[in-house]
């Protein structure tokens, strides 16, 4: 709802956050080229069942099995997916299966997908430190929580999964809420689901052990425990090895990291340049994220600057943005492209903190050395990065941003930071 408009149908200002704004599927399709010309080679899109009144997210489901007129109709949906797949860019489906949209106690739900009170559990409200609550309460208080434990129910949520997949060809899909349904519903749910699919799940939590209950279900999940975890490196300017100590533990906790969605900021959290405007930090925190260890996901509209706190203000329309938002010579624009390519000719073998230092965070990538610092834009100076035997000595490698070059002389280089900017060595 919030990405782009259908194509000579410009919707009229959006002053309420809170509801539809205007984005349509055929907006996506006619923009799939300025997603790929960063290099991305994958969408993920919100929801796309009928909602409750106000869904514009697409979280608020009542009507399961067929599409939110909103947004298109289901012929839309198809042609998105085949435009993408044309383009070899992969979908991700965003797919509830916890709860339902909130309704009113004299609503009529016969036309809903659970269309009766007694298919959920009874209200009450999430204690967090109780997990039974998490999984049969309902999340804000007021989204009624399918009852994953009556048959009928698990059937449906199979069917529902089954029918998204197999029709329009989907290839990911994105469990929301998964830490909201019982643990033991989840392996034969997944089971339905064909293994050509990937599988990510949603577990909003930081806590790695925590989170490690759920990777042993499904080997993938948005990487939470990573999240905040760089936020403090990047956002607060916290030591880095306190940053290394929290992947160590992750791949204890959470097995190899190489499956895990990473992020600086998404629809649920206040955007990265909202809560730390400097530029530099921002692009660090994204050269971590595209290059070090995972599946990097990037926020609509942080290659055109969009700002904005905690939902809905981190969820503005992109098109309202000066110029029409849509511009290819913004400054994140082409320096995403650059670092994504960076990303796919050094390769898929990651070695995470090579080198480590208060304020200097290192890593391999292929036979690239990335060199991160969180000192911020007034950030400057030279030091010394101990790279060991993974380059011989007298091996030359260039900045793909400044061209800045080095040479390994002793299992070092010598790095000159400039204005606190991440640098990609090859």
């Amino acid at each position: 709802d919030r990405f782009a408009p259908t194509p000579g149908k410009t919707p009229n200002v959006c002053n309420d956050l809170s509801n539809y704004c205007g984005g349509t599927w055929q907006g996506t399709i006619s923009q799939l080229d300025y997603i790929k010309g960063m290099g991305f080679d994958a969408i993920w899109i919100s929801p796309v069942v009928v909602n409750s009144d106000g869904g514009y997210h697409g979280y608020w489901g009542r009507d399961f099995y067929n599409t939110n007129p909103n947004f298109g109709t289901r012929d839309d949906l198809m042609s998105l997916v085949e435009a993408a797949h044309g383009k070899e860019m992969l979908v991700m489906l965003d797919l509830v299966v916890n709860h339902a949209g909130p309704y009113n106690i004299h609503d009529d739900l016969a036309g809903d997908t659970y269309g009766a009170s007694s298919l959920y559990h009874p209200q009450c409200n999430i204690n967090e430190n109780n997990q039974t609550s998490v999984e049969q309460c309902w999340v804000a208080g007021n989204l009624p929580d399918i009852d994953t434990e009556n048959p009928n129910n698990v059937r449906t949520a199979k069917d529902i999964v089954k029918f998204y997949t197999e029709y329009f060809g989907f290839d990911a899909i994105r469990i929301d809420t998964f830490k909201h349904v019982r643990a033991t519903f989840w392996p034969d749910y997944l089971a339905s689901v064909s293994p050509d699919v990937f599988t990510t799940a949603e577990i909003l939590d930081g806590d790695q052990n925590y989170v490690s209950t759920y990777t042993k279900i499904i080997p993938s999940v948005i990487n939470y425990p990573l999240f905040f975890a760089m936020n403090r490196s990047f956002v607060a300017q916290e030591a880095f090895p306190q940053l290394q100590t929290q992947i160590a533990q992750n791949v204890v906790a959470m097995g190899p990291q190489d499956l895990h969605l990473t992020f600086i900021d998404n629809h649920d959290t206040a955007r990265f340049s909202h809560v730390q405007p400097d530029l530099a930090l921002e692009k660090n925190a994204l050269v971590f994220t595209l290059l070090g260890d995972g599946i990097p996901v990037v926020y609509y509209g942080t290659e055109q600057g969009l700002t904005g706190g905690n939902d809905p203000a981190n969820r503005a329309p992109q098109w309202q943005l000066p110029g029409g938002g849509f511009s290819k010579q913004t400054e994140l624009y082409t320096w995403m492209k650059t670092t994504i390519t960076a990303r796919k000719q050094l390769g898929w073998d990651v070695e995470m903190g090579v080198w480590v230092t208060q304020n200097v965070y290192a890593f391999r990538r292929g036979a690239g050395l990335v060199v991160l610092c969180n000192l911020g834009s007034s950030g400057s100076g030279s030091f010394s990065v101990v790279v060991g035997s993974r380059w011989a000595d007298g091996t030359t490698l260039s900045d793909v941003y400044s061209g800045q070059t080095v040479t390994v002389q002793g299992g070092q280089v010598q790095v000159s930071v400039s204005n606190g900017l991440p640098m990609i060595f090859r």
